[in-house]
Formats: C-alpha cells, structure tokens, sequence
C-alpha cells in the first residue's frame, strides 16, 4: 500500500533513521550471510556527465538502483 507523503517530510532525518536501524540490526552482515551462496550480481553506474548536469531519466535510474539495493 502507498503512503501518502508527510507534510513534514526531512530527507536527512529519515536517512539518519534508517541508517541507525541498519546499524542496530547488523542489517548488512545479515544481508551478506543470507546472500553468500546466491549468484554474484552487480549495479554498473556511468561516469561523469561531460554537461555537467545529469538528465533526469538518469536521475531516475539511479533512484530506481538505490532503491533496489536498499
């Protein structure tokens, strides 16, 4: 089900929280010990934008990869 989003929404905030959950649950050795004998995969990420700015479908890509690996 999607939430709506909170008025009060504070990106830094929630990445503080978040972090500190992964922490106090040893989240990446749980991950890592739960996906040592599954196939190897990766996430390719391009190189610098020669604009200067990134476009937004890149934008989105890399959101959707973060997301996925979160």
């Amino acid at each position: 089900m999607i939430k709506q989003v909170q008025a009060n929404y504070n990106p830094p905030d929630l990445e503080r929280r978040v972090q500190k959950f992964w922490k106090d649950n040893d989240a990446y050795k749980k991950t890592k010990e739960l996906r040592a004998s599954g196939a190897d995969y990766y996430f390719v990420d391009g190189p610098p934008y020669t604009t200067g700015y990134i476009h937004l479908g890149t934008a989105w890509n890399k959101t959707i990869k973060d997301a996925v690996v979160r």
